[in-house]
């Protein structure tokens, strides 16, 4: 029986299949964005302001506990960019409980690294992802959302390839 994708399992079902696509641990902020776009989680208008950001983030709120917390990070596969990955799907709950111990969380279920001293809240935390510039060519995240470049392959930015859509579009038959 296929799994009905919701708003708040879309992210865990995309990770639970992320090896199909090659993906190691998870995957970045605009892909996600782009892949709640496709489904209509996100609308059109939304992509056009950090509220798509919220509305990811909220989603993945409501879906987690703190037991299964999600860490945001820079994964050095993809030059640096910021990857959203579930813990209880990568990490040792001895390197769970380290985590927990020192870095900085919204409601002891999302982390990132406590050198981001800007963020404080979780409003400075959607700011910051949506001005976040990607470690080559500099461009801000709200620029890649805004133009629909939710991919990124061999560090540069573009629409979703066609395996990528492929993935996306059977995901709910895996």
């Amino acid at each position: 029986m296929a799994n009905l994708i919701t708003p708040q399992n879309l992210w865990s079902e995309m990770l639970k299949f992320k090896h199909l696509l090659g993906v190691k641990h998870g995957y970045t902020i605009p892909f996600l964005v782009g892949a709640y776009y496709k489904y209509g989680f996100i609308k059109e208008n939304e992509l056009l302001s950090s509220i798509c950001i919220e509305r990811l983030i909220n989603n993945i709120l409501e879906s987690i506990s703190p037991e299964r917390p999600v860490k945001i990070f820079n994964c050095e596969n993809l030059e640096h960019e910021l990857v959203l990955q579930y813990l209880a799907t990568g990490l040792n709950e001895e390197e769970v409980k380290y985590l927990m111990s020192w870095e900085s969380n919204i409601h002891n279920k999302i982390y990132w690294h406590y050198r981001e001293t800007e963020i404080t809240d979780f409003d400075s935390l959607i700011q910051w992802i949506w001005n976040k510039p990607t470690t080559r060519g500099n461009i801000p995240y709200s620029e890649l959302i805004s133009s629909k470049r939710f991919s990124c392959d061999m560090g540069s930015w573009d629409n979703f390839n066609e395996k990528e859509e492929s993935f996306l579009n059977n995901l709910n038959t895996h």
